[in-house]
């Protein structure tokens, strides 16, 4: 059997700071489709390093410190490996220094959408076991169990 790899992104608060790293976030050196894009604001205490393929089309990994708020935004986007809709400098900007205020994105209701990489557990893990123990016999405990 092939065995697949873990995703090891992850959002901690450390004594109060964000921090968080996905996707690829320290590229080989032999990987000649990069370019990085820092944000560095020791004012405030961020820090931000989002790593794209060289064209600037695609989000390939990062590490975010100080500010995450849109860690799930920024993993999606670097895990699904889709094509940019705009200018990649946007996506550096921390959420807490933007002037104009961006639509929240809800939850989301991709099956693939993972909400534990510890234990590779998805959205659809989650509901077919809802599904299969029914409404009654889903409490917390038992959905962990089976999921």
């Amino acid at each position: 059997p092939t065995r697949r790899s873990s995703d090891l992104s992850t959002k901690l608060k450390l004594l109060g700071c964000d921090v968080a790293s996905f996707g690829i976030n320290q590229p080989p050196p032999e990987d000649t489709d990069v370019n990085e894009m820092v944000w560095n604001d020791p004012i405030t205490g961020i820090y931000r390093k989002i790593i794209f393929n060289k064209a600037g089309t695609k989000v390939k990994g990062g590490i975010l410190v100080g500010d995450a708020g849109d860690y799930t935004k920024l993993h999606k986007l670097a895990i699904s490996g889709e094509e940019l809709p705009e200018n990649p400098a946007i996506l550096l900007t921390p959420p807490s220094a933007r002037t104009q205020e961006e639509e929240e994105e809800g939850p989301s209701m991709d099956a693939n959408a993972q909400i534990c990489s510890c234990n590779d557990v998805s959205r659809g893990t989650i509901a077919a076991t809802i599904a299969e123990l029914g409404v009654e016999g889903s409490d917390l405990a038992t959905v962990k169990k089976c999921s």
